[in-house]
């Protein structure tokens, strides 16, 4: 994936995580994680993986998606699943 394609990707998982934690997007960024943003949890983390598989028509493991400890890798994982779309 080109580094434009993951940057639109980060750019779109920031507004979600803006929209589902109720946090301004300029307080995302993709070292942000559950020890930054006091509403992530496993519900609202799952809230945004189906917002973001809706907003890229694209199918997310929850699994994976629940590994994550940060922003940088829920859009690795996004990343690797649109590749395989």
């Amino acid at each position: 994936m080109s580094m434009e394609a993951r940057a639109h990707v980060l750019s779109e998982v920031r507004l979600m995580m803006s929209r589902v934690f109720g946090v301004g997007v300029d307080m995302i960024s993709e070292t942000s994680s559950a020890r930054d943003i006091e509403r992530w949890d496993s519900l609202s983390l799952l809230t945004v993986v189906i917002g973001m598989e809706r907003r890229l028509n694209t199918l997310i493991p929850v699994g994976a998606a629940q590994q994550t400890t940060d922003v940088a890798s829920l859009v690795d994982v996004i990343c690797m699943e649109l590749q395989h779309a």
